[in-house]
């Protein structure tokens, strides 16, 4: 199982998007004043949360709630994604380039799910 996990292309896109995200997360607590010792080891838990959400995945009592739990993130994704695109902007403005990014995005996702592209 865990082997299978590592082929997954999600998990990959996540372990590559923790990167540029981890030294941001390490900046900022270093930033703050935390000291370097209890910053890397947040860094430590920060980093194991994706290999360790791969591993619990298919473990009996988490892997029962696996819908829940996929709608939960999804919303994260969402929410996050939309406060990005609307406070964006000076006033909060929502424009024509927005809009075509969000049509295209759209147009991208469904031509992909169309034709089996994932």
């Amino acid at each position: 199982m865990i082997i299978e996990a590592w082929k997954s292309g999600l998990l990959w896109g996540i372990v590559l998007h923790k990167y540029p995200v981890a030294m941001v997360f390490l900046s900022m607590l270093l930033n703050s004043g935390m000291g370097k010792p209890k910053a890397f080891g947040l860094l430590v838990v920060f980093g194991a949360m994706a290999p360790l959400g791969t591993l619990f995945a298919g473990a009996g009592m988490i892997g029962d709630f696996h819908e829940e739990i996929l709608a939960i993130v999804v919303g994260i994704f969402l929410h996050v994604s939309t406060t990005i695109l609307f406070e964006s902007s000076e006033g909060h403005k929502f424009n024509a380039h927005k809009m075509l990014a969000i049509t295209l995005g759209l147009a991208i996702a469904g031509i992909g799910m169309l034709f089996h592209l994932h």
